[in-house]
């Protein structure tokens, strides 16, 4: 079950990593496209 915790927990991390590249890529192109990624 620790196996299996750990793995959800990593799930987590590099999903927030990846919105965080999504959210930052998002407002950097805002002024050009506006927010049509949401």
């Amino acid at each position: 079950m620790l196996t299996v915790a750990l793995c959800q927990t990593l799930s987590i991390i590099e999903a927030l990593k990846l919105a965080g590249l999504v959210l930052t890529r998002t407002s950097k192109t805002q002024n050009r496209h506006g927010w049509r990624w949401l």
